[in-house]
């Protein structure tokens, strides 16, 4: 992804929001939103780091 791209996740998992924290704040990424439904399951918004890139080489 590009830098300043949003990722949406969706996650029936309870401890996804607090594993994608952790995980955006090791990378610099920042998550934009959380949405808890009524079913419990997640939609998490992460806006990619522009310090990030998705270059493997």
């Amino acid at each position: 992804m590009s830098p300043g791209q949003i990722l949406e996740v969706l996650a029936t998992d309870p401890l996804a929001e607090m594993d994608l924290a952790i995980l955006c704040d090791r990378l610099g990424h920042e998550i934009v939103a959380v949405e808890r439904s009524s079913d419990q399951s997640l939609r998490i918004l992460i806006r990619v780091s522009p310090a990030q890139s998705s270059d493997a080489g």
